[in-house]
Parts: structure tokens; C-alpha cells; sequence
């Protein structure tokens, strides 16, 4: 179930009626909405140095017990140090385009979320702008995966065809940025927004049909197999059928 279902909910129970759904829009907004984009890379820089900071006053607090505080304090510091480094890596492992799918999706959750859609006074999206989102919703969450920290490298081609997903997607966000849904006609308007979504359609029917490959030889494959086993399996009746006879 969405996170926003008890926003609608709400709706209908203060007599608002009900709003567009837009499962596919909703599960990208509740997966990557929540996820941190700016998080790591400013934890990169602050856990080291509250590691460092601690470090010291067990540096200097304690002067009768140096050989114990320094012990902490190294501890202290190494543990900022190494905890920085990986949150470094993690942000590193985010891709630009990945981070601006998260920070529009998250703008639009908490627009969702306020207490203006709640009881009426704004439309967090317009209608058509909804529908071309929701177009794109379903590409990027058919196709991009939610997290890279520790898989192995993807193959080339499909890195490629993520990161073209990841930016389309993050562009197309962009219409849902106005604050209003008549200022979000006026940005899909402009033509743009149909041009990306439709290059995403294109790609997304090509990784389709490239995802098809691999399945129909594996079954050419196992056809193969069975009709093989088959025919040894003849060849042995017939040969016993003849030892029979003789």
C-alpha cells in the first residue's frame, strides 16, 4: 500500500472526493522519496570530525590517565575517519542523476503530504502532468535498480541504459517543481517533457526486446536438449526391440 492512500482516505472521509491515482508515480515517490541524496556527502565530512572532536577530549580531559585517553582518543578518530570514508564511498555510488530523481521525488511527496492537498486548497500535480509522470514512473521502475552499494559491476550496455532512465526520469520531475498546477501546464506546454518521455518509451521497448534474446535462445537450448534425449531414448527402444527379435 502507497503511503499516500491515507491522504486520499482523508479526502473522502472530509467530503473532498478522491484524487488521480498514480500507482507507479506513488511506489517511485515512496522508494526513492525517502532516500537520503545529500545525506552521505554531508555525513562524509561531519562524522569524521565529530570522531575528531571527541578524540581530542579524551585527549585533554583526562591528564592523569594519558595512556588510556589517547588509546580512546585514537580510537575515536580512526572510527570517524573510517565511517567517513564509507559514507563517502556511498555517496560516490549515487549517481548525479539518481540524487535528482530522489530530491524531486521527495519534493513531491511532501507536497502530497501538505496540509494544502489535505483539505483541498491546492492539487499537488495537474492531471495531464500526473499522466506523463506516471508514464515515466512505470519505465524507471521497471528497469532501475534501488540500490548499487554492494553489487558488482553491471554489464556496459545496461549501466548506460539506467543512467539514460535516471536522467530522463529526473527531467521529467522538473514539471512537477512549479508550486502550482497551472504553472505545471505551462512547463508541459513548452514540449519537452513529450520529447523525453518519448525516447524513454523507445528505449524501454528496446531493452524489451534485447531482454528477449537471452529467453527465447535458452529455450531454443532446452528444445534441443529434450529432443536429444528423446531420440536416444528411440534409438534405445528400437534397439531393444530388436535384441527381441533376434
Amino acid at each position: 500500500m502507497s503511503s499516500l492512500s491515507w491522504i486520499r482516505a482523508t479526502r473522502r472521509l472530509v467530503g473532498l472526493g478522491d484524487q488521480p491515482s498514480y500507482p507507479q508515480l506513488e511506489a517511485l515517490m515512496d522508494s526513492e522519496g525517502q532516500q537520503p541524496y545529500e545525506g552521505y556527502r554531508y555525513a562524509s565530512f561531519i562524522v569524521p570530525l565529530v570522531g575528531l572532536v571527541i578524540g581530542g577530549l579524551f585527549a585533554f580531559v583526562s591528564p592523569y590517565e594519558r595512556e588510556h585517553s589517547y588509546i580512546h582518543s585514537a580510537f575515536f578518530i580512526a572510527l570517524g575517519g573510517v565511517l567517513g570514508g564509507i559514507f563517502f564511498r556511498w555517496d560516490h555510488l549515487i549517481s548525479a542523476e539518481r540524487k535528482r530523481v530522489r530530491k524531486g521525488a521527495k519534493s513531491l511527496l511532501m507536497r502530497c503530504r501538505s496540509l494544502k492537498n489535505l483539505i483541498g486548497v491546492e492539487a499537488p500535480i495537474a492531471p495531464s502532468v500526473g499522466n506523463v509522470l506516471e508514464q515515466g514512473a512505470a519505465i524507471y521502475m521497471r528497469h532501475v535498480k534501488k540500490e548499487r552499494f554492494f553489487e558488482p559491476s553491471a554489464a556496459k550496455q545496461l549501466t548506460k541504459a539506467e543512467s539514460a532512465i535516471e536522467a530522463g526520469m529526473a527531467r521529467l520531475l522538473d514539471l512537477a517543481s512549479p508550486p502550482s498546477a497551472a504553472l505545471q501546464e505551462v512547463e508541459l506546454s513548452q514540449g519537452w517533457a513529450l520529447q523525453v518521455l518519448k525516447e524513454m518509451q523507445a528505449l524501454d521497448t528496446a531493452i524489451a526486446r534485447q531482454g528477449e534474446l537471452p529467453a527465447q535462445g535458452s529455450v531454443r537450448d532446452t528444445l534441443l536438449r529434450l529432443r536429444d534425449a528423446r531420440g536416444e531414448l528411440e534409438d534405445f527402444e528400437a534397439a531393444r526391440v530388436e535384441l527381441d527379435q533376434s
